[in-house]
C-alpha cells in the first residue's frame, strides 16, 4: 500500500512518526509524509526509505477550504491509505480523503482538548479565547474519530478517553504505545561529564507548567550542601527562560545545565551518563492518559527513575520508578538525598525498568500492533 503520513507539526524530527513510517517501509509499503511546511526547521526529501513533502497548511485548521486544499495534495501523492499523525487538521484531511475513497488512521499523540484547556498561554485575558481553543479542538476529536476507520492511541488510558468522550467503538480503537526503540542505544555512547558529579537528568520540551521543571530548580537549591549534584535540563520551549531566570534568581546557576535543544544522538549521550532521571509532569486528566516517551528511553538507558504517580505510569512500571509524591521539591531533594546515598536502591530501581523495556514495552513489540491494523486493512 501507498501510505501518506499527514501531519501538522513539522518533520522531521519526530520520534513516533519516524518509527512508524520506518516499520512499514520494512514490511513493504511505500510511505510519504506530508508535513507542514511552515513549522518544519529541517527539510528533507528522503529519510531511512522514507519520502517526504512540505506543503502549505492552512493557517486555521478548520475552515471550509481546508478539505478542499488538502484533497488536491492527497490526490497528487496517488495514495490508499491517510494516517493522519496527531488531531491539529485532521478533520479536513479526513474529509478530503473520504472524498477520494481512501482508507483513512487517525493517530492520536495528545488529546488536544485537554491540552488546550491546560495551555497557560491561554489563561487571564485570554481564557475565552482558550475556551474557545477547546471547543473547536473537541469537535475535531468528534468528527476525526467519526471519520476514521481506525483510531491509534499512544497508550490504553487515552482510548479509554476516547472510547467516552467521543463514543469510539471498541473495535476501531487500537493502542500502539509510545515506547523506546532499543536499536537506538546500539552505538551510543556515554557523554563526556566533568568527572565527580551525581547528574540528575530531565530530557524534554519545557513548553508548559504542566511539565512541573521548577521543583528541580528550587530542589538544587535544597541540595547546596551536596555539590556534586548536578543537574542536566536537556530540551527547550517557551518556558525555559522562566526556569533559567529562577535558577539566577536562588543562585543556583552552577548546579544546572541547560542544554537547549539536542540531536537524538546527544539527548542519549546524556542519559547513558546521568545517574537519575526525572519525569517531573503534573498529575491531570491530561497526563493521566498520557504516556511520555522519555520514560522507556530512561529504564533503555539504565537509569534509575524518579517519577510523579500519573496512572499509566503506575498501572505498568510502579515496581521500576521511585514515586514522588507529594511533588514538592523538599520531598524530591529527600528523594535524591537518599538515592545519592544508597548505590543498592539505584541499581535495583535500574534493573527493574530495564527488563521491563527489554521484555515487554519497547518498539520492537509496538509495531507488530501497527502492522496488524495495516493487515486488517488490506
Amino acid at each position: 500500500m501507498r501510505i501518506g503520513m499527514v501531519t501538522y507539526a513539522g518533520f522531521p524530527p519526530d520520534i513516533r512518526i519516524e518509527n512508524e513510517a520506518k516499520a512499514l517501509v520494512a514490511t513493504g509499503h511505500d510511505v510519504i509524509v506530508v508535513a507542514n511546511e511552515y513549522s518544519s526547521k529541517i527539510r528533507v526529501h528522503q529519510l531511512d526509505g522514507i519520502h517526504v513533502r512540505y506543503v502549505r497548511f492552512p493557517s486555521a485548521p478548520f475552515p471550509l477550504a481546508s478539505p478542499f486544499h488538502f484533497r488536491k495534495t492527497l490526490k497528487s501523492c496517488d495514495l490508499d491509505v491517510v494516517h493522519m499523525q496527531d488531531a491539529p487538521a485532521s478533520s479536513p484531511v479526513m474529509m478530503a480523503a473520504k472524498t477520494l475513497s481512501l482508507k483513512t488512521v487517525l493517530d492520536l499523540h495528545e488529546a488536544w482538548p485537554l491540552l488546550r484547556f491546560y495551555d497557560p498561554r491561554l489563561r487571564g485575558k485570554r481564557l475565552p479565547l482558550g475556551l474557545g481553543h477547546v471547543l473547536l479542538t473537541s469537535i475535531e476529536d468528534l468528527l476525526s474519530t467519526r471519520m476514521a476507520d481506525a483510531v491509534i492511541t499512544i497508550v490504553e488510558e487515552m482510548s479509554d478517553y476516547y472510547r467516552k468522550a467521543c463514543r469510539v467503538p471498541r473495535d476501531k480503537m487500537h493502542v500502539v504505545k509510545n515506547v523506546v526503540d532499543l536499536s537506538g542505544f546500539r552505538d551510543a555512547v556515554p557523554a563526556r561529564l566533568p568527572p565527580g558529579g551525581f547528574y540528575v537528568t530531565y530530557v524534554g520540551g519545557m513548553e508548559s507548567y504542566v511539565r512541573n521543571l521548577e521543583p528541580l530548580i528550587l530542589a538544587a537549591k535544597l541540595l547546596s550542601d551536596l555539590a556534586e549534584v548536578k543537574f542536566l535540563m536537556i530540551g527547550d520551549g517557551a518556558y525555559r527562560p522562566v526556569l533559567q531566570q529562577l535558577a539566577d534568581r536562588l543562585g543556583v546557576h552552577d548546579k544546572i545545565v541547560f542544554t537547549g535543544r539536542v540531536p537524538r544522538s546527544a539527548a542519549l549521550s546524556y542519559l547513558l551518563a546521568s545517574d537519575v532521571c526525572v519525569l517531573p509532569h503534573l498529575k491531570t486528566p491530561l497526563t493521566d492518559i498520557g504516556l511520555p516517551h522519555k520514560l522507556t528511553q530512561y529504564f533503555a538507558a539504565g537509569k534509575p527513575v524518579i517519577s510523579t504517580p500519573l496512572d499509566p505510569v503506575v498501572r505498568m512500571f510502579r515496581k521500576a520508578v521511585y514515586l514522588w509524591q507529594p511533588t514538592t521539591p523538599e520531598r524530591l531533594s529527600e528523594i535524591l538525598t537518599e538515592l545519592h546515598s544508597n548505590s543498592g536502591l539505584r541499581q535495583s530501581l535500574s534493573a527493574k525498568g530495564r527488563s521491563l523495556v527489554h521484555d515487554k514495552y519497547n518498539w520492537e513489540i509496538e509495531k507488530r500492533r501497527l502492522l496488524r491494523v495495516y493487515e486488517s486493512m488490506a
